[in-house]
């Protein structure tokens, strides 16, 4: 018996000794290889699957997008003279990028901006809004940003176009947009792209991000949609554009609130 112990511990230190040996030589292996060289393998590898596309320098390779955005051969019909305040929420950290390729492209083509942020500056024209640059209080800046444009700038504009840091309008393409839509200063009236796919349930917990954004969404929940209801909503990301009266009619919503 002692014999047959002494066989099965030098088996067990036997496989020990070589599970060792294999793990010492993978990792020699291993720092023999040139990590700069995966690198390049690994980037080589996902550019064969996906060839880069670069819409500032590569217009060969964007022309199929490019071919398919249609663009008005005017921006303004003779006689139109409705001025359109462009307005964006970005942060300092978007100013010299974002917020700079907007305004050197598109958006010299808006009669007049209000970019909100977290900071002033005067290079690009920012607002410093008293709210956070926070993701979770973007309803909040919202609200400012608004508010803003009521005490500011309501008079001196006859739409307001919503928008993002990051988007691209074709301004010729909106403002034959508005010339085909009934033209009454008095109606309400606002234009985006309509969500309709999301129950209240699903969007209430954005609402209880801060104790402003609540309040709204007690609001909305109690004078505009019920608990089982879906929520229409138009998209932020693609931008909206609302007219004085429907931006009067906003603002006295939030103010009753």
């Amino acid at each position: 018996m002692p014999r047959l112990y002494a066989g099965w511990y030098l088996g067990i230190i036997g496989l020990a000794v070589l599970w060792c040996l294999s793990i010492i030589t993978v990792v020699l292996l291993d720092s023999s290889r040139n990590p700069s060289t995966d690198i390049l393998q690994r980037k080589e590898m996902v550019e064969s699957r996906r060839p880069p596309l670069c819409c500032d320098s590569d217009l060969d390779s964007s022309r199929p997008v490019i071919d398919k955005i249609m663009v008005s051969s005017s921006l303004r019909e003779t006689g139109n003279s409705d001025r359109i305040l462009c307005f964006m929420m970005t942060h300092s950290g978007s100013h010299r990028t974002k917020v700079r390729a907007v305004l050197e492209t598109w958006g010299r083509k808006c009669d007049g901006w209000l970019i909100a942020s977290n900071e002033t500056d005067d290079k690009v024209g920012a607002i410093r809004m008293q709210t956070p640059a926070r993701y979770n209080l973007l309803w909040t800046k919202l609200n400012e940003s608004v508010q803003y444009i009521a005490d500011h700038h309501v008079n001196d504009y006859d739409w307001f176009y919503k928008v993002d840091d990051d988007s691209f309008v074709v301004m010729e393409n909106l403002w034959r947009f508005l010339q085909t839509k009934k033209r009454d200063v008095d109606e309400p009236q606002i234009f985006g792209y309509l969500l309709t796919d999301q129950f209240w349930g699903q969007q209430q917990r954005y609402f209880d991000l801060s104790d402003q954004n609540r309040a709204f969404g007690s609001f909305f929940l109690s004078k505009v949609r019920k608990d089982n209801a879906k929520v229409d909503y138009l998209a932020g990301g693609s931008g909206y554009i609302m007219n004085r009266a429907y931006l009067r009619k906003l603002i006295s919503a939030l103010e009753s609130n």
